[in-house]
Order: structure tokens, then sequence, then C-alpha cells
């Protein structure tokens, strides 16, 4: 990049990627657009062949757990919900930069911008969400917090002036949200604060988890 780091696997700047995915999951949610209820698990191991340039030969290893139950703590027409969301990751074996896991963001924690917490081999990440029908419209309110880490695993990368920066690694953010429940999907605009006292807008499609 302009800073020097180097952005590929093999030293000419180019890389040859091929990967053979598996995935397992057992999921017992009522809805798996808009869960009220149940639970889904999930493991994922992603292998890589080293053939071509780079030579590249990891495993990428990613597990999930995400739980939904109802509530009602406040007079709604429909459930309220309390989703938690556990995951976590590593990758064995060589370690491109483009293939190590990002931290901070949208869909992970909330309140920093994507990949401000850092790029890592290992990482960890717990969510909570507290979701609250507003009235009897397709609009809902979300509670959350998120907690990341790297688990020691971040890089260090060349800033401005050549100086070495390591990533933060850990990190929390919290804050509220609106969903609406459209035809293309469920459409999400987040507020996070994160634990250094800075603040972003969040959106995507779909529940975070």
């Amino acid at each position: 990049d302009q800073y020097g780091n180097q952005l590929s696997f093999s030293e000419n700047g180019i890389d040859d990627l091929v990967t053979v995915q598996a995935r397992v999951s057992q999921d017992n949610r009522n809805n798996p657009l808009n869960p009220t209820s149940g639970s889904v698990v999930s493991f994922s191991s992603e292998q890589s062949v080293p053939i071509g340039q780079g030579n590249i030969l990891n495993n990428r290893l990613n597990a999930s757990y995400s739980n939904y139950t109802p509530t009602q703590v406040f007079d709604s027409e429909n459930p309220e919900v309390l989703a938690f969301n556990v995951q976590a990751g590593t990758a064995i074996g060589d370690l491109p930069p483009y293939q190590a896991f990002t931290l901070g963001g949208t869909n992970s924690v909330r309140g920093y911008d994507t990949a401000e917490l850092g790029n890592s081999r290992s990482y960890f990440l717990a969510s909570a969400e507290y979701r609250i029908p507003l009235f009897e419209s397709p609009v809902s309110g979300v509670l959350f917090a998120d907690f990341g880490s790297d688990l020691g695993s971040g890089t260090t990368t060349l800033g401005e002036g050549g100086v070495l920066e390591a990533d933060k690694g850990t990190g929390f953010g919290y804050g509220a949200g609106l969903r609406v429940n459209s035809p293309v999907g469920i459409l999400r605009a987040d507020f996070g604060l994160n634990d250094q006292g800075n603040s972003r807008f969040h959106f995507g499609v779909g529940h975070r988890f």
C-alpha cells in the first residue's frame, strides 16, 4: 500500500488462491430472516489448495452460536426479543493479509469503522441485542452491545512516516438502532458508541445475527 505494507503473500504481488469450503449447522429458529425464538449453531472450515503463485496452504475455521428468547418487558403487541451471538475463528498455516479476520464495523463491533480494531489470525466476538417492536408497524427498535478481541493475534502495520502501528486488538461498542421489515429484507440503521468515546452510524440489510 502507500505506506509500504505488503498486500499479497507472494513477493511479486500476485497470488493464486483456490479454496474448498465445508459448513455444518443446526437451525432451530422459527424464522431464519427475522427470528423471535430458537437458536442456530454453525461451524465452517475453508481449506486452501497450495497451487499457483503464492503456494498458499492454510485452513480458516469459524464457529458461531446465536440464541433468541421472546420476552415482554414493554407493553408491545408483538413479542420483544433478547438475542445474543458468540463467534470465534482462527487461521492455521499461511496468512495472506487479505485473509486475516477484520474487527470493527457494521457486522462486527459497532461504533468502530471496518477493521479499525485491526486484522488478526484469530478472533472472538460477542453481541447482545434487545429488539422491541414499535406499535403495529414494520419498524422495530434495537438496543445493542458488541465486544471483540483478536486474542493477541493482531498484526502491526506501517503507518504514516514509516512508523510501526499495532492494532488496538480489543474493543467494545454499544448503541441503538432501527429495523424496517421491507420487501427486500430487514433494513437496519444503527448508531454506535465505542469505548474510545467515538461514534459512528452503520447501515445494512438483514439482522447483525
